[in-house]
């Protein structure tokens, strides 16, 4: 029985075996990850196209059966089946409480890190649903990294099978808040070894040429909060459709997300439908789809005597009310 139970056992590993590398061969030669690169405007250089696709071993022009010999010792001797870094590796290591102290602090006011992309802090439903994300946590980014393959001596960017670590961050140019976010971010983001390269584009060129496209690793803009924050929120965070990206820069999303946008927009009771809203804010957290930073505040100036007449934010404007006391 001893004997039968082994030869079956060996007979499996082999089948596992050869099952995995005919995947793994079919995969590789059906699959084309360069296509992600393509049809970007301007073009990426293709010495940073090969570095990034060799980085996550699945660059065609190197050797098939060295990539796969890369891939299976990994897998057997580490266990590690192709890990990357991801949106959660990063985003630990992101102090969003120190980059809202940093641009709202100066301008009086509450502070306070935002933590939910659906609500703004002052309409009802806002909740923090940021789970781990809510603080940073650098000695965890480091982990994550560590345990993803990225190695680091000392100070140094962290590598991986050769390749550093970089970050390209890109802003637009003429914008004093975006440069200091971006220059925060690569301060933190240095305590984990990961090197940022910001790259200031003219501001003309920042959506249609690099956001719409795609062509970035981290970048930054604004949002505008509305009284609608379900149905307004939706076009940013469904899954693309091939090309069809709708407003989701970000070209993350899921199935689930979806139906759960369709179920708040036929839902007619609003305490069912703010709850669907932070049900779908908690998995767009999970997928680290992006990082909300902070409610920039409406700010007026006006004279003392103006009645009426201020910082407005959701409510409707009554002109007829505004007008100078005595």
């Amino acid at each position: 029985m001893g004997r039968f139970l082994l030869k079956r056992l060996v007979n499996y590993l082999v089948l596992v075996i050869v099952a995995t590398t005919l995947a793994y061969l079919v995969a590789s030669l059906a699959l084309n990850p360069r296509s992600a690169y393509e049809g970007r405007n301007p073009p990426p250089p293709a010495a940073v196209v090969d570095q990034q696709l060799s980085a996550y071993g699945v660059n065609d022009k190197d050797p098939l059966l060295g990539r796969y010999a890369d891939w299976i010792g990994g897998v057997l001797l580490h266990g590690d089946f192709g890990k990357t870094v991801t949106g959660g590796d990063m985003a630990k290591a992101i102090d969003r409480q120190t980059i809202a102290d940093a641009l709202l602090g100066p301008l009086g006011g509450d502070a306070t890190k935002l933590d939910n992309h659906i609500f703004m802090t002052n309409q009802e439903g806002y909740q923090d649903n940021s789970g781990d994300l809510s603080k940073a946590d650098v000695a965890a980014a480091n982990s994550q990294l560590e345990a993803a393959g990225w190695t680091r001596e000392g100070d140094a960017t962290r590598t991986k099978d050769g390749q550093n670590l970089v970050i390209r961050f890109v802003i637009p140019s003429g914008v004093a808040s975006s440069q200091q976010e971006a220059e925060l971010v690569q301060g933190m983001l240095a305590q984990v070894g990961a090197e940022v390269d910001i790259q200031t584009v003219p501001v003309g060129d920042f959506f249609e040429s690099y956001v719409n496209t795609g062509d970035f690793d981290f970048t930054v803009f604004s949002w505008i909060g509305t009284p609608f924050p379900i149905s307004s929120n939706s076009s940013i965070y469904e899954e693309p459709k091939g090309d069809e990206i709708q407003q989701n820069y970000a070209r993350v999303g899921s199935a689930d997300l979806d139906a759960l946008f369709q179920q708040a927009a036929e839902e007619l009771d609003p305490a069912k439908a703010r709850d669907i809203g932070n049900e779908i804010d908690t998995k767009i957290w999970d997928e680290v789809h992006s990082l909300t930073l902070y409610q920039r505040p409406d700010l007026i100036a006006a004279n003392t005597k103006l009645a009426n007449f201020g910082a407005f934010g959701f409510a409707s404007v009554k002109y007829q009310d505004i007008g100078f006391t005595k």
